[in-house]
């Protein structure tokens, strides 16, 4: 179901708002799995670890060029908020069921729910023309195998540095699309998007480097 929600969510939301925004709420997920995991696991939200998510998410900000122009549909905010939940459930539950249950077992029923509500979705709102076409077909197959990987590792992952930290790691996504973006695409980058680039690394390497005794 959590994985339902986050693709639906994310997914709805950049319907309605701009996606740099989109893309910004749906990355508000540290703080509930911060909020979460203080109760589930008892990780304690230490004045280092909130100010690391806090630098990370204005310099995410910043990177993505945040544009607010005009007014928001509150729909597609309600929808990016409905996607940053349900990826911190989904990283949170998963995290204790990794304390007793096979990663693989954890990994396949997530993908496998998932995937059974996203089909019932597409067939109750006709959303298999998407997938209609050999190109369509190919798409969604790339994605899926992408997906797969991404979920395996971030698996491995949050088993050995905890729900916390692994979520955090994540803010660097944004950051690596609109830098490859600019390899690849010759996209210009602002100074101010180099800047909250910066600001999102410092805030994963303060709040994963482990302090001396």
């Amino acid at each position: 179901m959590s994985v339902f929600m986050m693709g639906i969510g994310y997914l709805g939301a950049t319907q309605y708002i701009p996606i740099s925004l989109a893309v910004l709420i749906f990355y508000t997920c540290p703080f509930f799995v911060a909020i979460i995991s203080r109760f589930t696991e008892n990780e304690p939200i230490t004045p280092r670890r909130l100010t690391a998510i806090i630098i990370a998410f204005i310099g995410l900000s910043l990177a993505l060029k945040v544009q607010t122009t005009g007014g928001l549909q509150l729909l597609g905010i309600m929808y990016a908020v409905i996607a940053a939940i349900g990826f911190a459930s989904f990283v949170t539950v998963s995290s204790l069921m990794l304390k007793t249950a096979d990663p693989q077992a954890v990994l396949l029923h997530s993908m496998a729910g998932g995937t059974l509500l996203f089909v019932l979705f597409f067939v109750l709102t006709n959303g298999v023309e998407i997938i209609g076409t050999r190109t369509g077909w190919l798409k969604v197959s790339g994605s899926g195998i992408a997906i797969a990987f991404a979920y395996i590792t971030f698996f491995a992952g949050m088993k050995i540095i905890g729900p916390v930290k692994a979520t955090m790691i994540l803010n660097i996504e944004p950051v690596l699309t609109i830098c490859l973006a600019a390899i690849l695409f010759g996209e210009h980058l602002a100074n101010i998007q180099v800047f909250g680039a910066v600001l999102v690394i410092g805030g994963i390497v303060l709040i994963t480097r482990t302090p001396k005794t």
